[in-house]
Order: structure tokens, then C-alpha cells, then sequence
């Protein structure tokens, strides 16, 4: 054999090895593609931002609506905003405040956009069921009527709402003055809530937030004689505020709001944990559980309600860790990590 032969040989030699190589490994041996083997970590909005009450967030947002329509003012979204919290709050709110937030806010978007790019393709490459990422269509808020049936208000909720919205309407603005002595005509007082921040600079309706908690405390009082930290009924109110807010704001704001919400209010590590697992239950895995129906159940949340008490009740659905009383945030944390993103947590009986 010449060496012009020998080398022609092997080389068809090399190429046939070359060929059943490729053939015979996987696609994590060549790395050639984009396959994502483990779920993508869930980006956390950990910015602080100055919070103000969650019922005088939504009057300032009707306000500025109400005055761009009527023509009464020049300023953007914003720039109202943080006017008219600077003149109530002058001792928190301040000039940059929202540009300052809004800039955060955006950053947090844009590594959410990341994620759901990552959690899509691990969902494809193991094969499991994308009707787990398919989102409720967001509807803004137009019309008084038309939130009053989107959101499905009971008549105490309609009477709140249209008393909240003569305030955002009146020619005289609200005063700081009127804000600590206002008394509602239902239920006196109303709590100083705070929630809205990262909802008011995303421009979500902070009415939707502010009834989605009322009414996650509002069935957690109904269904459990004990719901104090660690236990079912503290896991049942975090994932159906969740499920809630996720139905009215989508799963992106339902994340906004309640990581804000944690990092302007921290706990202890064990509730920490336990309550950024339990929101992820309820937006995310098992956010079609009990959502049920598309079109059937679209309106149904006191029925989301019943679901996900059930659930909850089912022990077989929840990871309980008694050692979380005493335990370090390391181990906390490692735990939380390992656990099962399709049940909830809980460390109380």
C-alpha cells in the first residue's frame, strides 16, 4: 500500500470512529446544545423601597387617572406619584424617589425575563407539562364597572371600593390629615397596610393587591382556628395571596409584590424561607390546581380558596421540618433549596 493509500485510509478509519462517536453519546457529553438540566433559580427583587399605605397608594393611582382624563395635569405616571407622596410624607418620600425604584424595578424584569426563557426550556427538556406556565390573559383596569366584575367583588367590597374612589375624585386632594383620622363608613379604621410599593412604580392596580390580601386573611380566619407563624394555616394564607395575585396581576407581579414585600418586612430565616416557598406554590406549581378551569373558573376565587385548603389539609402535600425551631439560616436555607417545589412547607403542627 502506497502512501497516498494509507493516508486515504486513515482517514475514512478516523471518520467512521469520528461518526459513531457523535451517534453514541449523549447530548450532555457533547455540551453542544442549550439544554437546561436544573430549574433555573427564581430571581428575588431584594431592592428596599420607601412603602406607604396600600389604601392611600391606590387613591394617589385613581387620583392621577383621574386628573390625566379630566386634563387637570401635565406630570407623567411618576412624577404624580412621587409629588403627592412627597407632599404627604415628606419625612420618606423624596425627589428621585420613583426614578430611582423604577430602575430597580426594570432591572428585576429583565432577569425574570431570563428565567422564564431558562424555566421554558427546562420544562421541554424534561418533559414536563407546559400547561404549568400558561398565564391567565392580564386585563387592565379601565372601567369602575369592569373591575367590579373582573375581580368578582362581593357587595362589602363594592361599598370600600366606590367610598375609596369618591375620595380619588374629590377637588379637594387628599390630605395627610385625613389619612390618620379618615373613618370609613364599613369597618371604621382602615389598617395601614403596607404592600403597594413595587405595585405603584410597575403600574399594577394596587386595588387588586389590596383585596387579594384581604381576602387571603379573610379565608385563612375562616378556615383555621390557628394560622400563627410556621404552621398550615400561615402556609395556606401565603399560597393563595399568591394564586390570588397572580390571577390579577400575573405570576411576574405576583413575585414583585411579595419579594417586596419580604425584603420591607424580614423574618426570621425559618419564616423567611418558609413563606418565599409557599408564594412559589401558590403562583407557580400548583397555581393551576387550584385556579382549575381556564374559562369555567376564571372568576371563582372563593372556590381557589376551597382548593387550596384542601390541599393544604392533605398532609401528603406538605414537608414538615420540625427542626426548623432551632436550626442555623444555613441549614434553613439548604433545606428550603432541596425541598420539593411542588409541596409546601411548613415547621409548626
Amino acid at each position: 500500500m502506497n502512501k497516498i493509500k494509507l493516508v486515504n485510509y486513515l482517514f475514512l478509519v478516523s471518520t467512521i470512529f469520528f461518526v459513531i462517536s457523535i451517534t453514541s453519546c449523549n447530548k450532555e457529553d457533547m455540551n453542544i446544545d442549550n439544554k437546561v438540566s436544573t430549574i433555573p433559580v427564581l430571581p428575588v427583587f431584594d431592592k428596599s423601597l420607601p412603602d406607604f399605605p396600600m389604601w392611600v397608594s391606590h387613591v394617589l393611582q385613581r387620583e392621577f387617572y383621574n386628573k390625566k382624563n379630566q386634563k387637570e395635569t401635565n406630570l407623567d405616571y411618576l412624577q404624580y406619584i412621587e409629588q403627592r407622596l412627597i407632599e404627604l410624607y415628606p419625612e420618606t418620600a423624596y425627589e428621585g424617589m420613583m426614578n430611582d425604584a423604577k430602575l430597580a424595578v426594570d432591572e428585576f424584569y429583565l432577569a425574570y425575563e431570563e428565567y422564564e426563557k431558562e424555566l421554558k426550556q427546562y420544562y421541554i427538556d424534561n418533559n414536563l407539562d407546559l400547561s404549568e406556565l400558561e398565564e391567565d390573559n392580564y386585563q387592565k383596569f379601565t372601567t369602575l364597572e369592569a373591575e367590579i366584575e373582573y375581580m368578582a367583588m362581593t357587595e362589602e367590597e363594592i361599598a370600600l371600593f366606590l367610598e375609596l374612589e369618591d375620595l380619588a375624585t374629590k377637588k379637594s386632594l387628599l390630605t395627610r390629615e385625613e389619612i390618620e383620622n379618615y373613618t370609613f363608613s364599613k369597618g371604621g379604621q382602615l389598617i395601614a397596610t403596607y404592600m403597594s410599593s413595587a405595585a405603584v412604580i410597575a403600574g399594577y392596580s394596587v386595588w387588586r393587591v389590596l383585596q387579594s390580601k384581604d381576602r387571603a386573611e379573610s379565608k385563612t380566619a375562616e378556615f383555621y382556628t390557628n394560622a400563627g407563624p410556621g404552621r398550615k394555616g400561615d402556609a395556606f394564607r401565603h399560597i393563595y395571596v399568591s394564586v390570588l395575585l397572580r390571577r390579577y396581576i400575573t405570576r411576574v407581579g405576583a413575585d414583585l409584590v411579595m419579594s417586596t414585600y419580604e425584603v420591607l418586612h424580614p423574618n426570621e430565616a425559618k419564616d423567611k424561607y418558609m413563606d418565599l416557598h409557599n408564594n412559589k406554590v401558590g403562583r407557580h406549581t400548583q397555581y393551576w390546581t387550584f385556579r382549575g378551569d381556564y374559562i369555567k373558573d376564571k372568576y371563582k376565587w372563593e372556590l381557589w380558596a376551597t382548593r387550596a385548603k384542601e390541599w393544604v389539609n392533605n398532609s401528603s402535600n406538605g414537608l414538615y421540618f420540625s427542626g426548623w425551631l432551632t436550626a442555623s439560616e444555613a441549614t434553613i436555607k439548604s433545606q428550603e433549596q432541596n425541598a420539593s417545589d411542588y409541596k409546601y412547607i411548613y415547621y409548626q403542627n
